[in-house]
């Protein structure tokens, strides 16, 4: 039997992600319950949720637990990645970020470009 990782990243941890190792799917959901139930009581969050390279984003935690199980259950993922956020806008950026690397990201092909000390994306018309 292999091990499930979580990695959990807090709104405003600026640390090194913790992970979160468990023997079992059953263990590992127990621990994401715990852990979104300990930190969404006083404050909006926006969770982004990653399992086999696709992404999920919802501030309903009930939502995110209930998606982990229905995922974790079809899958034979070691990890599953999950990220706090002030904002969906914050939230969708690094989905966004993560998925670059796929041909359908985009709807067309963008063209990064150099300004001052940023890379910028400009599409064709």
């Amino acid at each position: 039997m292999s091990t499930k990782t979580l990695h959990y990243a807090t709104l405003g941890d600026e640390n090194d992600i913790p992970r979160y190792v468990c023997e079992t799917m059953n263990t590992l959901q127990k621990t994401v319950e715990k852990l979104l139930s300990e930190t969404s009581k006083s404050i909006n969050i926006v969770y982004l949720l990653s399992v086999n390279s696709e992404v999920y984003v919802s501030s309903d935690r009930f939502l995110i637990i209930s998606l982990l199980k229905e995922l974790y259950s079809n899958t034979r993922a070691s990890d599953v990645f999950l990220q706090e956020y002030e904002s969906y806008e914050e939230a969708y950026e690094f989905a966004l970020s993560m998925k670059e690397v796929t041909p359908n990201c985009y709807k067309e092909e963008p063209q990064f470009i150099q300004i001052k000390d940023r890379i910028s994306l400009k599409f064709q018309n």
